[in-house]
């Protein structure tokens, strides 16, 4: 349940961003850096 809120949030950042002229690579650049960092933090928590 949690995901889909998760993807409706990043939908609503990455419309937001576009709007704000960011570049499709820019987002992409942003979203696995971010998504790299997440994963990180989840493998410290065990």
């Amino acid at each position: 349940m949690a995901n889909v809120e998760m993807d409706q949030e990043w939908v609503k950042l990455i419309s937001e961003a576009r709007s704000l002229g960011f570049k499709k690579e820019e987002i992409s650049a942003f979203l696995k850096r971010e998504s790299l960092e997440v994963t990180l933090e989840e493998n410290d928590g065990k």
